[in-house]
């Protein structure tokens, strides 16, 4: 089994998520009892969430044709890159979600006096931090990018014994002993 796993722990998101909990509670707490009115997220920030999952998706999918397409082997660059951005997405997605839930769990008990205009944002920031949160991880197992070699083969079928060495004999360790 590989020392490095494919996907980002899930103890990460939960962290964060937990952070972001006791971050928009306090938030809420603190602004009230400054005598301000409570944090309303805008729907705005909702809206951003849901048009970066669906940028990760649409990316994902097009790099998943691509690799299934035997032809034409995608850049992968452009698999790393859409994996970094799926890891940052899982990052947001349980942020924005643990502080919504933050912001809610607060006017939960004070819901019957307080508006809909007030804490319907915060449902909306919830819930589209969650879909960021379950599609950026299904994005970055679209991500992995079979070996190939350099005569357009896609690698698939690939020997380990018959692979290129990366690292030239006379840059090994034991050249230099």
């Amino acid at each position: 089994m590989s020392v490095y796993n494919q996907t980002l722990p899930l103890r990460w998101g939960f962290l964060t998520a937990v952070f972001a909990v006791a971050a928009g509670y306090l938030a809420q707490q603190l602004r009230t009892n400054f005598g301000h009115p409570l944090l309303s997220p805008s729907y705005l920030l909702a809206v951003l969430l849901v048009a970066v999952a669906v940028v990760l998706l649409i990316t994902g999918l097009q790099l998943r044709k691509r690799l299934l397409e035997r032809e034409k082997r995608p850049d992968p660059f452009v698999a790393v890159r859409l994996l970094a951005a799926s890891r940052a997405g899982q990052i947001l997605g349980a942020f924005w979600t643990g502080f919504g839930l933050g912001l809610f769990i607060w006017v939960a008990p004070r819901l019957a006096e307080t508006a809909a205009e007030l804490w319907l944002p915060m449902v909306a920031l919830l819930l589209t931090g969650a879909l960021l949160w379950v599609i950026a991880p299904l994005v970055e197992r679209m991500c992995k990018v079979p070996p190939g070699s350099d005569d357009g083969d896609s690698g698939r079928d690939a020997d380990p014994d018959t692979l290129p060495d990366v690292v030239p004999e006379s840059l090994s360790s034991e050249a230099k002993l």
